[in-house]
């Protein structure tokens, strides 16, 4: 397994012994009890960090979008916000992501940093049909 960045997560677990995942193929990490798990598009991971660990250690690869989430900045597609928070969708995921409003502003910037941006509409999600 090679990786473009050089940059890994890892976990040792007994029996298994260290297991990787390359950053870029990461889509989001979620929060889960006392644990975070990585997603990426064929494979998940389980770790023993937090993801405020996480945001300081790959803050330049990844946004925080809710409490639970930090996504990559390269999976974002398009999201529809409101003034309450929204619902983020990534390239390659099905699932969708709830974005707090706390996390807006953080979003809007990873959205305008990236060479194609990310549809950000202010619409009630309720709005949509």
């Amino acid at each position: 397994m090679s990786s473009k960045t050089g940059l890994y997560v890892e976990e040792r677990f007994e029996g298994r012994g260290l297991v990787r995942m390359a950053l870029e193929d990461i889509l989001l990490f979620r929060a889960e009890d006392k644990f975070v798990v990585a997603y990426g598009v064929t494979k998940s991971l389980l770790l023993t960090t937090t993801l405020k660990a996480l945001e300081e250690k790959f803050g330049d690869f990844f946004v925080r979008v809710h409490r639970e989430h930090l996504v990559s900045k390269d999976s974002l597609a398009y999201a529809y916000l409101n003034n309450q928070g929204g619902v983020l969708y990534l390239k390659g995921r099905e699932q969708t992501v709830r974005v707090s409003r706390r996390c807006m502003p953080a979003l809007r910037q990873a959205a305008a940093e990236r060479s194609t941006p990310i549809y950000l509409n202010t619409r009630r999600v309720s709005d949509e049909r």
